[in-house]
């Protein structure tokens, strides 16, 4: 796509929005109560459709001041989608929505419910990701070569003391009485003597026999190279002999080619014409069937998609990135030097025009009332209120003359008007329909701020001359002529100051002169007046200096430590982690396509793997990526992620963590034993992990096993691991979290059914469910998980009947299955013999389905706040309806 492309899909999302905010004015006043759901997921899927089309243009629009104000539009939108969804939640009381219902109306595919991650969250920071990345491998490396010297060194001790208990153990068992050395050598020496003759007569015969021996071998290796030889020289003779007859070939081709003349070569063309229109033909109708087979969801569309042209769209956009950054350093250049230009140039024409202003000013009110004015404080605005005062009185002037045109109307138009009103007043008061209110937005208006900046600059600007998307020096002039106003009129503030006291002396002493007695007193107290009203300023500024009581400041007790020096201590303690390298899209689960459906026949639903996947964007990823979203929209501060074991919590962690460039902090029970012992202790490692996360956010904070913190009484096997060390500070710590700080507390449980569930609710404002997966998503996952293992997916693999009698089994339980099936052996034969779903069969019954753990977690769930909402809600509907049907009987 081109940037002409890019611009035509923000502009595209722009209208959008534009119809957005005039379709919220009239619901943000009122809604009816059976609609107030309907209408906030309408909302929610057209802002999410938004969104998707703003991130696509941010990421790849080179133009810098375009970019800025894309940014600011997209931080809007994504804050507006979160609290479209919080709002969804509080209606619904569950984290999970089944908007299938929603989307047919809309015709919107569930493909494009999926909510973006941008970019940007990583992409803007890749120095800063790659530089923190860098420090912890650097430190990693550190740790192991200095763990491999450890290691060294006792093999080296438990060698030298093998070493000295060998001799220690050939000294004590040696009990045979020993010669001395030189006997002993003497000895030997006798003997070598005795034997010599009869050695040397014996090595003489071996010589001979030697040399005979070798002769032969000699001659055997002479004759083998000898055949080598002249098997190589037939071989070349033969292939000589080939490329002789090939030559010749090729020239009786050429004199028969030139014999048969033009009508050979107009057959030979006609011939060669048809083949391949009949094999174009072939290739057209088989990708028009193909075509079909992907459009009815029987074939996967990536099977035909050229590896090539994806390697070439990635590389186009890594392009465009690198243009952005260029753009960007001229961009910031050019700020520097037209701001120079404007303090050295504008700024002299600038303060003479305000000066003028300030001087009419002056003059109106002394010819009005016979008297200098008193010019505003710079705490009250300076002459910035006079300017103000001035733009609202020329409002109100044509505010009333709109009143005056409107109020010639005829009578009979006024008339027939306020019959109207009367009638609908009439009706209102006989119905009175109940109304309900959506919820206040934090966003809204930087939307219509950034949508009336739109279509006031970009919607219609003529770019022809601008190929490149540069900066454009006009916009950078009247941006910084906005910024160098304040601190310019501050200056001829001070001026003008001086100049209406100049001013107010030579009038002073005119009157003096004119009359010396009354006049001069009234002056004196003209004086008193105003020097009273600074005092009042005064005593007011001080009182409010006075009010209200400092908050106790947190002691940062390692104020003296650097940060570096407290990140390496944390990676050493193993309480500062890698993250491992995958991404939300690894998290392979499908849309939940009948979930509105099985709920209407009162049939149990459990949220997708895809339900999952967007929840976790949403409350996690959003916030942490965007400085903007964090500090105004909702706040989540910790979420507890619980499911069997095997449905991916632990991915999930890291997934978030790689997807904004975030540090992971391992807090888990069996991680932080015997790190920071006692109460001291912990509030140092509790500190420091807090401390660093802040400092260099976005950060998360991971806790395994964050059931256990919270069991009513611990197992035996959990009582050596202080399992419950958190249990009174983190509630503490979640609290002191504020809105800005970009960090994230995400806490991992398989069985929480032993929990107190109101203390884990104190802690995590967000509790979710993982489910294993339902039908659609198992059907994906043995699709790419096969293939993952180097498997291959036929027609003779029947994936449907693997996703039927798969029920119950958790992404992991898949993946080792699919492991024991495709050993290297069976990977080395698919090209023979094909993959069926036979061989996946026993494996399968081998391994244990995780269906009860899902059903007693689906009970917990019941128990939580949320749950127990939903409970009530429900008992609500179904009493209304039985009321309703006793009522339709009498």
């Amino acid at each position: 796509m081109s940037q002409i492309a890019y611009n035509g899909l923000w502009a595209n999302a722009m209208e959008s929005l534009g119809k957005l905010l005039l379709a919220e004015e009239p619901v943000q006043q009122e809604v009816k109560p059976s609609d107030h759901f309907l209408t906030v997921a309408e909302f929610y899927i057209k802002y999410v459709q938004a969104f998707r089309g703003l991130e696509e243009a941010y990421d790849q629009i080179v133009h810098p001041q375009k970019r800025l104000l894309l940014r600011e539009i997209l931080d809007g939108v994504m804050g507006r989608v979160l609290e479209l969804k919080n709002e969804m939640v509080e209606l619904e009381s569950s984290e999970y929505h089944y908007l299938d219902h929603v989307t047919d109306a809309l015709k919107y595919s569930p493909a494009e419910l999926e909510v973006p991650i941008p970019n940007y969250f990583t992409v803007e920071r890749s120095a800063e990701i790659a530089q923190r990345r860098a420090m912890l491998a650097d430190i990693l490396a550190r740790m192991e070569a200095e763990a491999e010297a450890v290691r060294e060194a006792e093999r080296e001790a438990e060698r030298k003391n093998r070493e000295e208990e060998g001799e220690d153990n050939s000294d004590d068992d040696d009990d045979t009485p020993r010669r001395p050395r030189a006997a002993a050598t003497e000895s030997v020496e006798d003997a070598a003597d005795e034997d010599k003759p009869t050695a040397e007569a014996g090595g003489g015969e071996k010589q001979q026999g030697g040399e005979e021996k070798q002769m032969t071998k000699k001659e055997k290796e002479r004759e083998k190279q000898e055949k080598l030889r002249r098997k190589e020289q037939e071989k070349l003779q033969r292939q000589a002999e080939k490329e002789r007859q090939e030559r010749e070939d090729k020239e009786r081709l050429r004199r028969a080619a030139l014999d048969r003349g033009e009508a050979a070569m107009h057959r030979a063309a006609v011939t060669i014409q048809s083949l391949w229109r009949g094999w174009a033909g072939r290739r057209a109708t088989a990708r028009l069937r193909w075509e079909e087979l992907v459009f009815l969801g029987m074939m996967e569309s990536t099977e035909h998609t050229p590896p090539e042209d994806n390697v070439a769209l990635q590389a186009t956009k890594a392009r465009r990135r690198d243009k952005q950054r260029v753009h960007e350093r001229q961009y910031e250049v050019a700020i520097v030097t037209i701001t120079d230009e404007l303090w050295r140039v504008d700024a002299v024409f600038m303060a003479d025009a305000m000066k003028e202003e300030i001087r009419q000013w002056i003059n109106d009110l002394f010819a009005e009332k016979g008297q200098y004015p008193e010019y505003p404080e710079e705490e009250e605005g300076g002459s910035q209120l006079i300017v103000e005062e001035k733009r609202r009185a020329e409002e109100l002037a044509a505010g009333l003359e709109n009143e005056d045109a409107n109020n010639k109307e005829p009578k009979d138009k006024k008339e027939g008007k306020k019959d109207k009103k009367d009638k609908k007043g009439k009706e209102g008061e006989e119905e009175k329909p109940q109304v309900v209110h959506l919820k206040p937005s934090n966003f809204l208006a930087d939307i219509d701020t950034g949508n009336r900046m739109f279509q006031e600059v970009w919607n219609k600007r003529d770019e022809s001359k601008n190929f490149v998307q540069g900066h454009e020096d006009g916009l950078i002039r009247d941006m910084q002529r906005k910024l160098v106003e304040p601190e310019l009129r501050l200056k001829v503030d001070v001026e003008m100051r001086l100049e209406l006291e100049e001013l107010e002396r030579i009038e002073e002493e005119r009157k003096a002169a004119d009359a010396k007695g009354k006049k001069g007193k009234a002056g004196k107290a003209g004086k008193g007046k105003k020097g009273g009203k600074k005092g009042k300023k005064d005593k007011k500024g001080g009182k409010g200096g006075k009010g209200g009581k400092k908050k106790k400041e947190e002691v940062d007790i390692t104020a003296d430590r650097p940060l570096e020096e407290l990140y390496e201590e944390l990676v050493r303690e193993g309480l500062l982690i890698k993250a491992e390298p995958v991404k939300m899209r690894d998290y392979l689960g499908d849309y939940s396509y009948l979930g509105n459906e099985m709920r209407k026949d009162n049939l149990e639903v459990r949220p997708s793997l895809s339900d999952v996947r967007q929840v976790l964007t949403l409350f996690a990823i959003l916030p942490l990526g965007s400085q903007t979203v964090h500090e105004k929209a909702p706040l989540t501060k910790a979420i507890f992620l619980t499911g069997p074991a095997g449905v991916g919590k632990k991915m999930l962690v890291h997934a978030v963590c790689q997807e904004v460039g975030a540090n992971l902090f391992d807090l888990s029970p069996q991680n932080i034993l015997g790190h920071y012992p006692g109460p001291d202790g912990l509030n140092m490692m509790l500190h420091m992990v807090f401390k660093v996360a802040k400092l260099m956010q976005p950060s998360v904070v991971w806790i395994g096993d964050a059931d256990k913190m919270f069991n009513k009484k611990v197992p035996k096997e959990d009582k050596d691991l202080d399992v419950k060390r958190l249990k009174k500070d983190l509630p503490k710590v979640v609290k002191a979290m504020k809105a800005g700080e970009r960090v994230l507390i995400l806490g991992t449980s398989r069985d929480p059914t032993n929990t107190d569930i109101k203390a884990v609710a104190k802690v995590y404002s967000k509790i979710l469910v993982v489910p294993g997966p339902d039908y659609s998503s198992r059907y994906q996952l043995w699709k790419q998980l096969i293939k993952k293992q180097g498997g291959q997916v036929t027609s003779s693999l029947d994936i449907s009947a693997l996703s039927k009698i798969s029920d119950g089994y958790t992404p992991g339980l898949m993946l080792q299955v699919i492991g024991s099936v495709l050993t290297e052996e069976r990977c080395a034969q698919l090209d023979k013999r094909p993959l069926t779903a036979e061989e996946f069969v026993e494996p399968l019954s081998k391994t244990e389905a995780v269906t009860a753990a899902e059903k007693l977690l689906v009970a917990w769930d019941g128990k939580t706040p949320l749950g127990k909402k939903r409970t009530k809600a429900a008992k609500e509907k179904e009493e209304a309806a039985a009321e309703k049907a006793k009522g339709k009987k009498k």
